[in-house]
C-alpha cells in the first residue's frame, strides 16, 4: 500500500510523485525544500505540509502568489485525497495514506472509517480474546468436575 504523497502534475515537467514521509515537508522554488518546484511563480518557501495524527495538514508561508486548494484561496488547510493544489502556476494533488483511518466526509461526518487491514486486525484480536476467555471458562470447569 501506498503512503501519502503529493503528486506533481506538468506536462512540461512530468509527473513526479513526492512521499510524505516526514513530519514536516517544506515546498518551494530553494534547493533547501524538500519538495523543490523549478518555476518562476514559486516562492523559494512557499508552503509546508505538517502530519499530526494521521492528518496531513497544508499551510502558506506568507507568499504573494498564494496558495489555492481546489480552486479556493486558502492560507491553512487540512488535506484530503484528491485535493488539488495550486502553488503559483503549478498544480500539485494530495494522494492520501491508504493505510490510516479517515474520517468520511459524505454524510457521516464524525464517523471513523477503520481500512480492511485495520478491521481485520480487530476482529482477529476479538477472536483472540474470546477463545482465550472460552479456555479459561474450560479449564475452570475441568477442575471443579475434577473435584478441585
Amino acid at each position: 500500500m501506498k503512503r501519502a504523497r503529493i503528486v506533481l502534475m506538468d506536462g512540461e515537467r512530468g509527473v513526479r510523485e513526492y512521499r510524505l514521509d516526514r513530519t514536516r515537508i517544506s515546498i518551494g522554488s530553494s534547493g533547501l525544500n524538500q519538495i523543490v518546484i523549478d518555476d518562476p511563480t514559486v516562492s523559494q518557501f512557499h508552503a509546508q505540509v505538517q502530519a499530526e495524527h494521521g492528518v496531513f495538514r497544508i499551510s502558506g508561508l506568507g507568499t504573494r502568489q498564494g496558495m489555492e486548494i481546489n480552486g479556493q484561496k486558502v492560507e491553512e488547510k487540512a488535506l484530503e485525497p484528491g485535493d488539488e493544489i495550486r502553488i503559483g502556476d503549478v498544480l500539485l494533488k494530495f494522494v492520501g495514506d491508504e493505510t490510516r483511518s479517515a474520517v468520511t466526509s459524505a454524510g457521516g461526518e464524525g464517523k471513523l472509517r477503520l481500512s480492511i487491514s485495520r478491521r481485520a486486525f480487530f476482529a482477529m484480536a476479538v477472536l483472540a480474546v474470546i477463545l482465550g476467555l472460552l479456555l479459561l471458562l474450560n479449564a475452570h470447569w475441568i477442575m471443579k468436575l475434577a473435584g478441585r
